[in-house]
């Protein structure tokens, strides 16, 4: 579980977070307001687990992100971009609290189109 948790990004924490949230067996009354924070959540709910019930935790939690994460690679359409440029996405993402998607989206919705055109008509 914190291996997953390691490697991941702002979209991956808030779904984990909303997922151990709706299960019934665990209630709280803390709000994270950061990533950090919410990681603390999940790792704390998962440490509070029974030992004999944390398999099965496990393998229902990866089962659901696995069913997420299939069901958006059918809906969305796949751009490849260099590892360099990935990063930089996914650091914008992470310092905003968005998804990758979501920094890219709001870029090109916000720019003035003629300044994008300026900007790609100049490399």
């Amino acid at each position: 579980m914190i291996k997953w948790l390691d490697s991941c990004h702002s979209n991956q924490l808030m779904w984990a977070y909303d997922y151990i949230k709706k299960r019934d067996e665990i209630r709280y009354t803390w709000t994270p307001s950061s990533n950090e924070d919410m990681k603390s959540v999940i790792v704390a709910v998962y440490d509070l687990i029974p030992e004999n019930k944390k398999k099965k935790f496990f393998e229902n939690f990866r089962h659901a992100w696995n069913v997420k994460k299939s069901k958006e690679r059918k809906k969305k359409n796949v751009v490849l971009l260099e590892n360099a440029v990935l990063h930089k996405v996914e650091k914008l993402a992470e310092q905003t609290e968005k998804t990758p998607e979501e920094v890219i989206k709001k870029l090109i919705n916000t720019m003035d189109w003629d300044e994008i055109l300026d900007i790609l008509e100049s490399e």
